[in-house]
């Protein structure tokens, strides 16, 4: 098993690193933002702040007064984000002593994280400006998979909608972010010359040998859910967004247990990808996990002992839904949240196998 391992991780990781000119997301300067709803913000007067009234709840991101909307995307856990929130701050405060926060709205919202944590990181970082929590990366799906947080974009007004009119992911020096709000302020283009972060690895995926290594894989689970009973795995058809596995057992008779192998991106510009397999029935109960490749606080990998707990957590849950006080792996509650998210994501095309 250690040597199937092993190559997982040559297939994912030995393709040579490539560089990119700029980071990516789905849209490019001039195009309308769709629609982005809001569920929560962390502090109630931030709804005045942004909206101009005292009621909470959700909300839609086009309702947002303003001519200038500063929007960054981000997460309580991750480091560059933690570099980025004080800057943030001091665009606010600037904001303030100018007169221009009738004129300029600013929002963090917080991917992967509910409304409780994102109130914790706001007073343990003595933040003043409104931040709203997106548990479900929402926003990040919305707006493109850009590997890398924090995401910051520079929106105008135009009608109803908001236009994107500048992008950065990784760390913005507030120097350049003011000057781009002063541009849009002044009807002009935002003309910031700073280079995109780059996210610390970008992997290339070989589909047709991944296949057989996933198949492989999911059995030794399926073979370790069922007390060492040898169990095959057949490829389900029929399915676009994901590979899936169901599993048969010696005689060829199907079973009520479906496996799946998963890579997810990180959030954290600095963090690196997470590749896993799972299990579960038809209705929607995790049989099983294991991690092929994961890390923790400064890169390091899980331990067994961590893939063991994290396991027990999740096959104990009638519903895949993520806590990070008691579901999270000390030290990698990102890529904890991650994983809970993708095995919700796959349990969501249930449907699609009755």
């Amino acid at each position: 098993m250690k040597r199937l391992i092993a190559a997982i991780i040559i297939l994912f990781f030995s393709a040579p690193v490539f560089a990119i000119d700029e980071g990516s997301i789905a849209f490019s300067v001039g195009d309308t933002l769709p629609n982005i709803t809001i569920y929560g913000l962390a502090d109630y007067k931030d709804y005045e702040t942004l909206l101009g009234r005292t009621d909470t709840g959700s909300f839609d991101l086009g309702l947002v007064e303003g001519e200038v909307l500063v929007l960054e995307l981000f997460n309580r856990f991750c480091m560059s984000c933690w570099e980025q929130a004080p800057i943030m701050e001091s665009i606010w405060e600037r904001l303030g002593e100018e007169n221009l926060r009738g004129r300029v709205k600013l929002l963090g919202l917080a991917e992967g994280n509910t409304e409780s944590g994102v109130l914790q990181f706001k007073e343990e970082k003595g933040l003043t400006y409104p931040l709203g929590a997106d548990p479900s990366f929402s926003a990040l799906d919305t707006i493109g998979d850009s590997a890398g947080t924090p995401l910051t974009l520079l929106l105008k007004r135009v009608g109803d909608v908001w236009e994107l009119a500048y992008f950065h992911i990784g760390v913005l020096e507030e120097e350049a972010l003011y000057a781009g709000i002063e541009s849009l302020l002044a009807g002009e283009a935002v003309s910031i010359k700073v280079e995109q972060g780059i996210p610390a690895f970008i992997e290339e995926e070989p589909e047709e040998l991944f296949e057989a290594q996933q198949r492989e894989e999911v059995e030794i689970l399926f073979t370790r859910i069922r007390g060492g009973e040898v169990t095959k795995a057949e490829r389900v058809e029929g399915l676009d967004a994901f590979l899936l596995f169901r599993a048969y057992d010696g005689e060829g008779n199907p079973l009520d247990l479906y496996g799946r192998v998963a890579k997810r991106r990180p959030v954290c510009d600095l963090c690196h990808t997470n590749v896993f397999v799972f299990a579960f029935d038809s209705e929607g109960r995790v049989r099983g996990f294991d991690v092929l490749y994961a890390t923790k606080l400064a890169n390091d990998k899980w331990s067994a002992e961590d893939t063991r707990s994290f396991e027990s957590r999740l096959i104990a849950k009638d519903k895949v839904i993520f806590n990070p006080d008691t579901d999270a792996v000390t030290t990698a509650t990102m890529s904890s949240s991650l994983m809970y998210d993708e095995v919700r994501r796959t349990l969501a095309a249930l449907p699609e196998l009755k």
